[in-house]
C-alpha cells in the first residue's frame, strides 16, 4: 500500500487544507502527518496519523527561538555558534532521516512554507526513490515581475503600486539579511541556504531565480495549490508544473462544539425565521498587539448594526466585558466555523484563506479586515473585491458609518451572493481524483 507523508507548516492554516486530499487518500493508502508537538492533539482528532518533530526547518532565522525555547543562554552565543555549525540543518537532516525510517513513505508532500527541507531530504529523495510534490496552502509568496505581491493591497492593473510594493518587499528582505550579516558575522539566512545547496550538490534545476521574503524558491518540482484557478487574479501567470485542485473544503473536519454554541445556534435560527439576517464576525488569533485596536472596531461594529435588522455573532478570545450590546447580539470565545457559515449572510474577516474558501463554498458574501501584512490576508481581500465577492475595510480608520454603509451593500445588492455562488459552482468542477492520478504518477527526482 502506497505511502504519502505531509510535512506541514506549523499553523492550522497550513494543516486544514490538506485534509480532503489526505482523507481520499487514506481510503486506499497510508497518510501521516509530520510538523510540531503543538498540533499532535488536534491532527489526531482529525483521524489522521501524527508523527511529532523536535526541530524546525532551517534557514528560516529560528536559531535564536530555538535557543530560548530550549533555555540555552546566553542566547546570541549559542545562535550565533548555530549558525556557523548549521547546527539547525544537522538536527533536522537526523530527525528527518529517522521520519522516512520508521515510515517509509512513496510519496512526501512539502508545504512550500518550508522549502529548505528539500534540501535536506535531496538526498533521501534520491537514494530511496522517493517521490516528492510540493502543496500550496496559501498563495504563493514568490516575487514576480509585474504582478501584486500577495501581502499588498494593489490591483493587477496598478503597475506603478506593484513595482512600489515589490521594491519595498525586496528592500525588507535586504535589510534583514544586512542586520543578520553584521550580527552573525556574515552568517545570515540565505548564506547559511546556499551553503547547503552546495554541500549537498542540488541540482541547478531545483533552485529557482526568483525571490520569496522568506526561504527558498524551488523549481522542476510538480506544485498543488488547493484554490480553484478562478480565485487569483486573470493576469497570473499558470505553469505547466503547477495543478490548481480547487478549495478542497474538508467537511469531515471535527470542531469543537459546546452547550453554549448550541443554545445561541438555536436563538439565531428562531430570529432568522423572523426575517433577520446574521452577520458572522471572526478574525482568527488577533495578536495582543492589536487588541485595543479590535475591541475599538467591535465598539464601532456594534453601533453600524443600528437599523439594519440583523443579528450579530461575534467568536473572539478577547475580553469583550466592557462592551455593551443588546440582545441580537451574541459574543462566544469560540465557534465552530463551518456550520456557523452554513446559516450565515455576511462573514466580516481577517481576510486568511481558509476562512475566505469556506465562505465562498457555502455562497456567503465577505467583508474582509486584512489582519495582518506579513503575510497573505491583504492579498487575499484584494482578490475578494477583485472578483466582486464581498468588500474590504480597514479596521484602524473605519468609522460606524463606513462599516454601516459596507454591510448594507452586502445584505441588499444581490450581486455580491450572485457572484460567490458563481465561484462556488466553478470550484465544484474541480476534481480531487485528478490530483491524486497526478500524484500517483509522479517523476522520481533526479
Amino acid at each position: 500500500m502506497p505511502r504519502y507523508l505531509f510535512l506541514c507548516y506549523h499553523g492550522k492554516g497550513h494543516f486544514n487544507p490538506c485534509f480532503q486530499l489526505a482523507r481520499t487518500l487514506q481510503q486506499s493508502h497510508e497518510v501521516l502527518f509530520a510538523g510540531v508537538q503543538f498540533f499532535f492533539k488536534y491532527i489526531t482528532s482529525q483521524g489522521f496519523s501524527y508523527y511529532p518533530l523536535k526541530t524546525v526547518p532551517f534557514g528560516l532565522g529560528l536559531e535564536e527561538w530555538m535557543c530560548e525555547q530550549q533555555k540555552r543562554k546566553p542566547v546570541y552565543f549559542h545562535a550565533l555558534k548555530d549558525r556557523w555549525n548549521d547546527e539547525l540543518y544537522n538536527k533536522r537532516e537526523q530527525e528527518l532521516t529517522k521520519l522516512l525510517d520508521t515510515f517509509e513513505p512513496d510519496v512526501i508532500l512539502l508545504d512550500t512554507h518550508q522549502t529548505t527541507d528539500f534540501i535536506v531530504l535531496y538526498p533521501l529523495l534520491k537514494s530511496r526513490k522517493i517521490r516528492l510534490a510540493l502543496v500550496h496552502a496559501m498563495l504563493t509568496s514568490v516575487l514576480t515581475d509585474n504582478f501584486p505581491p500577495v501581502n499588498s493591497l494593489v490591483f493587477p492593473d496598478d503597475q506603478a503600486g506593484i513595482t512600489r510594493e515589490i521594491n519595498l518587499l525586496k528592500q525588507k528582505k535586504r535589510n534583514r539579511l544586512w542586520k543578520q550579516k553584521l550580527r552573525f558575522l556574515g552568517m545570515d539566512d540565505d548564506t547559511i541556504i546556499h551553503r547547503r545547496v552546495r554541500k549537498n550538490k542540488i541540482p541547478g534545476r531545483y533552485i529557482a531565480a526568483q525571490q520569496r521574503f522568506y526561504g527558498l524558491v524551488l523549481d522542476n518540482l510538480q506544485e498543488f495549490i488547493f484554490l480553484p484557478r478562478e480565485f487569483d487574479f486573470k493576469e497570473a501567470r499558470m505553469y505547466p508544473n503547477q495543478h490548481y485542485v480547487g478549495f478542497q473544503v474538508d467537511y469531515g473536519r471535527s470542531e469543537a462544539s459546546n452547550d453554549a454554541y448550541t443554545s445561541v445556534r438555536t436563538k439565531i435560527l428562531q430570529r432568522k425565521a423572523l426575517h433577520k439576517k446574521l452577520v458572522y464576525c471572526a478574525f482568527g488569533t488577533v495578536p495582543i498587539d492589536d487588541a485595543q485596536i479590535f475591541l475599538s472596531f467591535i465598539d464601532n461594529l456594534i453601533v453600524a448594526l443600528n437599523d439594519l435588522n440583523v443579528i450579530l455573532l461575534l467568536a473572539t478570545s478577547l475580553d469583550t466585558n466592557n462592551i455593551q450590546y443588546s440582545d441580537d447580539i451574541y459574543i462566544l470565545p469560540y465557534v465552530p466555523q463551518l456550520d456557523v457559515l452554513q446559516y450565515s449572510d455576511v462573514f466580516i474577516t481577517h481576510g486568511g484563506l481558509n476562512s475566505i474558501k469556506e465562505a465562498i463554498d457555502q455562497a456567503v458574501p465577505m467583508l474582509v479586515y486584512p489582519g495582518e501584512s506579513v503575510m497573505d490576508p491583504p492579498g487575499n481581500s484584494t482578490r475578494v473585491v477583485y472578483h466582486q465577492l464581498g468588500l474590504r475595510g480597514d479596521m484602524k480608520t473605519d468609522s460606524p458609518e463606513d462599516i454601516h454603509g459596507k454591510l448594507h451593500q452586502l445584505l441588499t445588492d444581490g450581486r455580491f451572493k450572485k457572484n460567490v455562488e458563481a465561484l462556488k459552482q466553478v470550484n465544484r468542477s474541480y476534481s480531487i481524483d485528478k490530483a491524486i492520478t497526478l500524484l500517483s504518477s509522479l517523476p522520481p527526482i533526479e
